[in-house]
C-alpha cells in the first residue's frame, strides 16, 4: 500500500503543470525538490506494515477437533490439533508426522506441535497388554510399558502415569473407566475401575485396549491390539483327598493318601504348613499320587492346599483346599485380630482373623458380634460358612455403627465357632480396641491460575494446586483431574 500511494503523488505531480511554459525548467526542479521532501516526510508519519508470514491467523475451526485435513494453510491448526500435512497448515510452524496415538488417534495422524515439547518429552508405548492376551478377573495382572525409569530420574514412572481401559464403538475408542491397582505397586489389576472397593468392575468380554497417559508429559499409547478379559472363576480348582473334599485328622506317626486334584489351568503345586507336606512343583493340570502326610501338630487347623496357575491361552490362577485338623486335645477357637490396643477409623477396612481347633471334626460356620463396654452391641456376621485353617473376615466398621457411636477403648470381637457333630467354642478380644471418626479428606485450592494471569495458547503453563505431596499420596496429580470453566 505504501508504495502505491507514493506512484500516484509522483505521477500527479508530472502531469498536473499544463501550463509548463510558463514556468522555467530551474523552478520546476525547485518545486519537486520540496515534494520530495514532503514525501519523506509523510513516510516517517506512515504506520510500520507487518509482513503477511508475521501474522497469526485465528482458527477457523469450531467443532469435529479430530478429522483428515482438518488443519489447513487457509485454516491453520494450534497446538494438539489434527490431521495436518505440512508445517505451513500450523499456527506453530510445526506438523509433527505420525504421533496420533500421543493424542488417543490413529498413529499415522499428523498433528501441529512446538518443536521444542516433541524433541524434549519421552514417549511411552504399551507393551503388555498389547493384543490377544486372555486375562482373568479376579487375579492379579501388569500392565507394562517403555520407556521407564524410576530412579535417579523419573521417566514414565508408575507416579507419573495412569491407565484406561478401552473399547472401539461404532468405530471410536471409548473410555470404560479408569485402571486402579487398589493398593498394590506399579499398575497390578485385578479389575476394579475409577475407585478401589466401589464395586465398579470390568465386565468380561473382547476388545478392550489399554491406554496409557503420563499425566505430566502429556504422552499417549494404546495397546496395538484388542485383548480380552475371562469372567472371574472361569479357572477351577479341585482337590480331593481319599476321594472326598472333607476335611481329615491325620493320625500321630503320620499316614499316606490318595490325593487328586484337577484343573483347566495349565500347571499346579500342592503345598501345605507346619511341615506336613513338602511342596510339591510342576504338577500338571489334573493327576492323582500318593502322598504322605505327616500330622497337624499346631494348636489350629490347618489345609492342604492346591495352587494352579495359566500364563498361556488364559492368565490367571485358581485355588483349592482340604482342611487337616489339629491333633489338640481340645477344641477352641482363638481371635488373632483385633485383639486390643487397636485404633480403627470407621471407614477402614478390617480383617478380622481368628484360629481354630475342633478335635475329629470340623468348624462349619461362625458368628461374629461387636462388643461394647463389655456387652453385647451389634451383630458384625452371623452363620457364616466356613472351612479349613484359613479363618477371616473383611469389615467395614461403617456398615455395623453410625459415627455417633465411634470411642476410644471400650470395643471388642466376640466370636462363636459351630462344630459339625454339634456344639460350639468362643473368644473375645484379650482388650478393647478404638473405632475413630474417619480421617478428614484432604481438601484442594488451586494456586495458579487464580486469576488475573493471562495464559497464550500454544505454550505450556502449569496448573498448581495445595496441598500436594506425591508420598503419603496427598492430592497426587494422578488423581486430580482439572476442567475449564467459564461463567456464563
Amino acid at each position: 500500500m505504501k508504495k502505491i500511494l507514493l506512484t500516484g503523488i509522483i505521477l500527479s505531480v508530472l502531469i498536473a503543470p499544463s501550463f509548463a511554459s510558463a514556468i522555467t525548467l530551474d523552478e520546476l526542479q525547485v518545486q519537486l525538490a520540496v515534494l520530495l521532501q514532503q514525501i519523506k516526510l509523510l513516510q516517517s508519519q506512515l504506520p510500520e506494515t507487518q509482513d503477511e508470514d508475521d501474522v497469526i491467523q485465528p482458527t477457523c475451526h469450531t467443532s469435529n477437533l479430530w478429522s483428515w485435513d482438518y488443519a489447513t494453510q487457509s485454516c491453520k491448526g494450534n497446538v494438539g490439533e489434527g490431521d495436518c500435512d505440512r508445517d505451513a497448515d500450523c499456527n506453530t510452524g510445526y506438523c509433527a508426522k505420525d504421533i496420533g496415538k500421543k493424542y488417543g488417534q490413529v498413529s499415522t495422524m499428523d498433528v501441529c506441535e512446538n518443536k521444542s515439547s516433541t524433541t524434549t518429552q519421552p514417549s511411552i508405548t504399551v507393551t503388555a497388554p498389547n493384543g490377544g492376551e486372555r486375562w482373568q478377573l479376579g487375579n492379579t495382572h501388569t500392565i507394562l510399558w517403555t520407556p521407564y525409569e524410576n530412579t535417579p530420574t523419573l521417566i514414565n514412572s508408575s507416579s507419573q502415569v495412569t491407565a484406561y481401559l478401552e473399547k472401539v464403538v461404532n468405530g471410536k475408542y471409548v473410555n470404560i473407566g479408569k485402571i486402579v491397582a487398589c493398593g498394590k505397586a506399579s499398575i497390578h489389576w485385578e479389575g476394579s475401575l475409577d475407585k478401589c472397593n466401589s464395586g465398579n468392575v470390568a465386565q468380561p468380554g473382547n476388545g478392550y485396549y489399554i491406554r496409557l497417559v503420563n499425566n505430566q508429559t502429556g504422552a499417549q499409547d494404546r495397546s496395538d491390539r484388542p485383548f480380552t478379559l475371562i469372567r472371574k472363576g472361569y479357572l477351577g480348582a479341585d482337590l480331593m483327598i481319599n476321594g472326598s473334599d472333607n476335611a481329615i485328622t491325620i493320625p500321630e506317626g503320620g499316614a499316606t493318601y490318595n490325593v487328586s486334584w484337577k484343573s483347566n489351568a495349565e500347571s499346579c503345586r500342592i503345598a501345605s504348613f507346619n511341615e506336613i507336606l513338602e511342596p510339591i512343583l510342576g504338577l500338571s493340570s489334573s493327576g492323582n499320587r500318593s502322598i504322605r502326610l505327616n500330622p497337624n501338630s499346631s494348636s489350629y487347623d490347618q489345609a492342604l492346599s492346591l495352587y494352579c496357575t495359566s500364563k498361556n491361552e488364559i492368565e490367571g490362577s485358581a485355588y483349592d483346599q482340604v482342611a487337616i485338623t489339629a491333633n489338640s486335645a481340645n477344641d477352641f477357637i482363638q481371635i488373632i485380630s483385633p485383639n486390643g490396643g487397636e485404633s480403627i477409623n470407621l471407614n477402614d477396612k478390617v480383617f478380622i482373623n481368628w484360629a481354630g481347633a475342633t478335635k475329629g471334626g470340623n468348624m462349619e460356620k461362625v458368628s461374629i458380634a461387636l462388643y461394647k463396654n463389655d456387652k453385647s452391641f451389634k451383630w458384625i456376621v452371623t452363620d457364616m460358612p466356613t472351612s479349613g485353617g484359613n479363618y477371616f473376615y473383611y469389615w467395614y466398621p461403617s456398615e455395623t455403627i453410625f459415627s455417633n457411636e465411634v470411642a476410644n477403648n471400650v470395643f471388642k470381637i466376640y466370636i462363636i465357632g459351630y462344630k459339625t457333630g454339634g456344639g460350639s467354642v468362643t473368644d473375645i478380644s484379650d482388650s478393647p480396641f478404638s473405632i475413630v471418626p474417619p480421617t478428614p479428606q484432604p481438601s484442594i485450592t488451586v494456586t495458579s491460575p487464580n486469576g488475573g494471569e493471562k495464559w497464550q495458547l500454544g505454550s505450556t503453563h502449569s496448573i498448581l494446586w495445595s496441598p500436594y505431596n506425591y508420598n503419603p499420596n496427598v492430592n497426587p496429580s494422578g488423581d486430580v483431574v482439572a476442567y475449564l470453566d467459564k461463567l456464563v
